[in-house]
């Protein structure tokens, strides 16, 4: 199934490609709670935001230049979504 037009959904290869994440990584990091899931299509089939590749982008970033662990940015995103909700 194709996404709905002008919505600029991806699939997961085109967010790998986007980010430079392996897939394993990404279905990791949406397991821990770092990312939302995608839009599912179907039983193995979902799409992707633009807000996914601006999460992936920030998780990475936090990792490599701040040297943070998974937990810490975790909660640095729950904070962040706190104070938008």
């Amino acid at each position: 199934t194709a996404p709905p037009a002008g919505e600029g959904l991806l699939k997961m290869k085109d967010l790998c490609d986007a980010t430079g994440l392996p897939r394993q990584a990404i279905h990791f990091y949406i397991q821990q709670g770092l990312l939302p899931p995608g839009r599912k299509t179907g039983r193995n089939m979902a799409f992707y935001g633009e807000e996914h590749v601006a999460r992936l982008r920030l998780i990475k970033k936090l990792q490599h230049e701040r040297f943070l662990p998974l937990k810490a940015i975790r909660a640095l995103l729950d904070d962040q979504e706190s104070q938008f909700s």
